[in-house]
């Protein structure tokens, strides 16, 4: 764009040219051709250009906010989505990955491992030794032969020193506590998401309803508000 001659201030020149009377400020004519390319000449009311071209300015100024409003709420959207998916993976690299790997065979029992290959080789050996005997046909107790992911493991929890209320147990036990299953496996931004994804498809199909406020079609909406919510529409 050239440099402006007035600047910032052609906004406010313009106000002020289209507050004058026409008479002071007079018109111009223009020539040019219609759709048809005919001739013509018009007669431009300076002071009414003047109040169109604010009008036009101020529409596109009003569209410019809008779109930086929106590219603005795109970015923020984008962000969201973004940690979102980053709590997503770290779920799903858990859940893969869990705490240790395992391999469990009849002869060799139940091992754990550090990683995946060392637990698939494990396995992978119980295999070869029934392979040894298998001429004679394949022991049933190959059928048992697996490998897999750690997820949780019994652990020690609520340990506290013993008291005089635990004097019905044994004198041997000198603490209390309790075991459950750790670490928690709980996904809550991938259960989140795909409630939203199967709520936006209870409520695609709850547009097609034919019938509006039809008792299907607001049982359908309150389907999906539960999924929304978490409840998995229990």
């Amino acid at each position: 764009m050239s440099e402006l001659n007035y600047g910032v201030n052609v906004e406010n020149l313009l106000h002020d040219l289209s507050q004058h009377e026409s008479s002071d400020i007079g018109e111009f004519d223009v020539y040019g051709e219609d759709e048809q390319g005919r001739e013509g000449c018009a007669s431009i009311d300076i002071t009414l250009l003047a109040s169109d071209a604010l009008k036009v300015i101020s529409n596109l100024k009003s569209q410019h906010a809008a779109l930086l409003g929106g590219f603005a709420e795109a970015i923020r959207h984008k962000d969201k989505l973004a940690a979102e998916l980053n709590v997503m993976a770290a779920e799903n690299a858990m859940l893969k990955g869990g705490i240790g790997f395992f391999s469990y065979g009849t002869d060799s029992g139940f091992e754990e491992h550090d990683s995946a290959e060392k637990a698939i080789a494990a396995a992978d050996s119980d295999i070869d030794y029934y392979r040894g005997d298998a001429c004679d046909g394949w022991s049933e107790e190959t059928d048992c032969t697996v490998w897999g992911v750690i997820l949780q493991r019994s652990t020690m929890i609520d340990e506290r020193p013993r008291t005089e209320e635990d004097s019905y147990r044994g004198s041997h036990i000198s603490s209390i506590c309790d075991y459950a299953l750790l670490p928690n496996l709980a996904t809550p931004a991938t259960d989140a998401y795909l409630n939203a994804a199967r709520a936006e498809g209870v409520e695609m199909f709850a547009s097609k309803a034919t019938l509006e406020g039809s008792t299907f079609r607001i049982a359908l909406a309150g389907f999906a508000a539960e999924l929304r919510a978490g409840k998995d529409g229990e």
